[in-house]
Formats: structure tokens, sequence, C-alpha cells
């Protein structure tokens, strides 16, 4: 069964303050005359975009806001953290400070003790999102069939362990730091060089933002003065089980500009990794919202792909088109 598309990210920015051309802009996109026309009149409108590969799902989506950036900043500045379709569970705010201790709170509930059995007999495939060291980790746990509570509190233990050292060779060393995924017969799947490509895919990216792209693409090393970030580990609820993720927030604002990035560098199952990129663009008409979101997944390659690639996009744009029309609704009764 074709595993659910995780989180929804956003990414927005803007750096010229001369307003674009609409017509323009959206040649480089691929969007019909019709659909150019149901953008300018507000309506949102998504559509396929190439992918960069099998594993990969990817949706493109665009409308035009009537209003001013800083309500739009208000509305999206919010709802790139507190407003995702996917249910969050539980989450812990991390810091260079932050030890495994503080990532207690991220943990099996009594009705997912199941899921403990995933990890004691993790092997190298696409069950768990983990790197060949750490399945040899989770296999080291004893088991003992009086001490179910012991042995859930060392795989939870274990995890933490695995979140918090992810988390902090990220922060030192950006994309390039991120462990691969162990696979069967000695494959590797390497998150971090699927973020570097999906990066450089968009032009207009690299046209109108310079300045963010350079971050994106080259993080942490010279992060401009004026960037907020966060990083957040996260338990959610995905396919109706219990999956931990990492989340990399930034956001970069310049007069009534700003850009925000949601990357999701590691999860523990259901999908790769995912990232957003997003522009918000002063026109005439009011302001351009573009949307660009690129999610790794294994359950959408081979056998059946191009069935499982149709499926995934339609669940992905419909995640996606509810959020919006939510912010929408924000606008419309602000």
């Amino acid at each position: 069964m074709l595993k659910k598309i995780g989180l929804v990210f956003f990414l927005c920015g803007f750096f010229s303050v001369a307003k674009a051309d609409f017509n323009g802009l959206l040649k480089q996109l691929p969007f019909s005359p019709q659909e150019k026309q149901q953008i300018l009149q507000g309506e949102l409108v998504t559509t396929q975009v190439k992918e960069s590969e099998d594993h990969e799902l990817a949706v493109l989506l665009a409308f035009v806001a009537k209003t001013t950036p800083a309500e739009l900043k208000q509305h999206f500045i919010k709802g790139t953290w507190i407003d995702l379709p996917e249910p969050i569970l539980t989450h812990q705010k991390l810091t260079s400070a932050s030890t495994v201790k503080d990532l207690s709170e991220l943990k099996f509930s009594a009705k997912e003790s199941n899921e403990i059995e995933s990890f004691l007999s993790v092997q190298a495939g696409n069950n768990l999102n983990l790197s060949a060291t750490e399945i040899k980790q989770f296999q080291s746990i004893t088991q003992t069939e009086n001490q179910a509570d012991e042995v859930q509190k060392a795989v939870e233990e274990q995890l933490h362990k695995v979140l918090l050292s992810r988390f902090q060779a990220y922060a030192a060393g950006g994309v390039k730091a991120i462990s691969p995924y162990q696979r069967q017969q000695g494959k590797q799947f390497y998150l971090g060089e699927y973020f570097q490509r999906i990066t450089g895919l968009s032009p207009i990216l690299q046209q109108y933002y310079p300045i963010f792209y350079q971050t994106l693409s080259n993080y942490p090393v010279n992060k401009p003065s004026q960037l907020q970030e966060s990083f957040f580990a996260l338990k959610l609820k995905v396919e109706g089980r219990p999956t931990f993720s990492l989340m990399h927030r930034m956001l970069l604002e310049e007069g009534e500009a700003f850009a925000v990035a949601l990357r999701q560098f590691y999860v523990t199952q259901s999908y790769n990794g995912e990232q957003g990129l997003g522009l918000f663009i002063p026109i005439k008409q009011g302001m351009l919202v573009l949307g660009l979101f690129r999610t790794s997944s294994d359950a959408v390659a081979g056998f059946g792909s191009s069935v499982k690639h149709s499926v995934g996009r339609r669940l992905l744009a419909y995640n996606l088109t509810k959020f919006y029309e939510k912010v929408q609704q924000l606008i419309k009764t602000k």
C-alpha cells in the first residue's frame, strides 16, 4: 500500500522590492493559459512537475492573494509550523545545549508498544530509516520476556540518542552530514544528496532569491546574519503509526519580504524526507504565491511506479490544497 506522504513544508522568499511581471514569471512554470487566468483570479491551482527520480513525488501550486505582504507573513509564518496536515503528537525544540533527557517526552504510548518489535528486529531495508551503525545499536538491546517495560525504555533511549546525534551532525555540517539509510544488498540512500539535488532544480529560486538559494545549498556555511532558525524533534502520526522526525526551520526577512524554509531531514519510517520551496512575490494584482514541494519515498518506486506516483501526487496536492484554502479563508475574514 502506498505510504502516506509526510509533512507539508513551506518556503517563502522575496529579495527584490520591484513588482515582478506575472506573465513573464509564469512562462517559466508548467501552467496552461487557462490555469494562469485561474491563478490571477485567486483560485488555487496545482500541477505536476518533473520529478528528479523514481523515488520522488513533486507538486507545484500557485494562487494570487489580494492582500499585503504583512498579512501573508503573519499567516504563513504561523502556518509553516502550527497548521500542519499531519497530527503532531509531541514536539521538542532543540538547541546546541539539548541533551538526550530533553527528548524524554518523545516515546511510545501503551497502545503503541507493538512498534517496539520493529526496532528490536530491525534489518537493513525500507521498514525503518537507520544507518548501519544505528541498526547494530538497536539489535544489541537485550530482550527479556518479563521486563517489557525495561525493553521499551531501552529502545526509546536509543531512539533519543539517534535523534540527538543526527540533529547535532546536521546542525554542524548541513545536508552533507546526514548519515545514509542502510538498505538491502549493501545499498544506501543518501538523503543529503537528495536535498542538494532538488535545491538546484528551481531556476526561479536561483534567479530571484540568490541569497536564500545559497543559504539552503551551503548551510551552515556563511549563514546570513539576519537568518532566524529553529530545530524540532517531532512525534507524528503517519498512516496511523507513530513516526519520529527532525525538522529544520529557517526564516529570513528583508523589509516587507520574507523567506521561510522547512526541511524534514530525518524520518524514522513511511518516507525518506521532505523539502518545500515556495515564493511570495509582489505583483500588480497582489501577491503571487508559489509552492514547490518534493517528497522522497521508496513506496512510489519500482513496479507499478506510474500508478503509485499518480495516487501519491493527488494525496500530496490534496493536503497542500486544504492548507492553502485555510490560509486564504483567514485572509478573507481578517
